[in-house]
C-alpha cells in the first residue's frame, strides 16, 4: 500500500499544470483580485485532492500579489513561505452558498485603513464569481489567510508581506475535467 502511494505521488509530480488564463481586477484603491484558471490536458481524471497536489508542486504555486502587479516569486506563495503551506491548510467550504458568503465577507470586510471600493469593478467581480460558482462543485479556502490578518509585524514571512493588510485565497474545482479556478484577494 505504501509503495502504491509513493508511486502515485511520483506520477503526480510529472503532471504538467497549464495556466489557461488570468484576470486581474482592481476592486478598490487598496484592494486587488487575481483570478486564474488552471487545467491538465490529458485523458486521465484527477480528484480535487490530486489537482491540489499538482498545483502545490507546480511553479504557479510560487507567486506574489501586491500593489498593482503579480508575478512569479520562487519559494513564496502570496505573503507566505511556500514551504509553510500544506495541503491540509486548504479547508473545504460547506455547500449551500457558503462560498459566496465567504467571498462576500472578504469583499465587505472593514479595515482600519481607508479603502475606497470601486462599484463597477465589484460588479464585474460578482459576475465572474457567479459564473465560477455555477461551473464548480467544490470550494476550498486557505486557512493561513485568517491568521495572517492577526500577525505582528515582526512575524512576517518575507520582506514585502508587510505591504499587505489581508490576503485571501479560494480554490474552485470545475465540473469540467481536471480544471480549477484560483481566486486571490489582497488588500495593501
Amino acid at each position: 500500500m505504501e509503495f502504491e502511494k509513493g508511486k502515485k505521488s511520483a506520477i503526480l509530480k510529472n503532471i504538467e499544470l497549464l495556466l489557461n488564463g488570468t484576470d486581474y481586477l482592481r476592486l478598490g484603491t487598496n484592494f486587488q483580485c487575481l483570478i486564474s484558471f488552471y487545467s491538465i490536458n490529458d485523458n486521465k481524471s484527477y480528484s480535487s485532492k490530486e489537482l491540489l497536489q499538482i498545483y502545490k508542486r507546480s511553479t504557479f504555486f510560487n507567486f506574489q500579489l501586491t500593489g498593482n502587479f503579480f508575478n512569479y516569486l520562487p519559494k513564496y506563495h502570496g505573503p507566505f513561505l511556500s514551504k509553510n503551506i500544506q495541503l491540509e491548510n486548504y479547508l473545504e467550504i460547506p455547500p449551500n452558498n457558503s462560498f459566496l458568503n465567504s467571498l462576500d465577507l472578504v469583499v465587505n470586510a472593514k479595515t482600519k485603513y481607508e479603502n475606497v471600493i470601486h462599484k463597477e469593478a465589484i460588479g464585474k467581480f460578482n459576475e465572474k464569481v457567479n459564473k465560477i460558482y455555477s461551473d464548480c462543485y467544490k470550494f476550498l479556502y486557505l486557512e493561513n489567510s485568517e491568521s495572517f490578518k492577526d500577525i505582528k509585524p515582526i512575524e512576517y514571512e518575507h520582506e514585502w508581506s508587510h505591504a499587505l493588510v489581508s490576503y485571501d485565497e479560494f480554490l474552485c474545482f470545475s465540473h469540467s475535467k481536471n480544471s480549477f479556478f484560483l481566486i486571490s484577494l489582497a488588500r495593501d
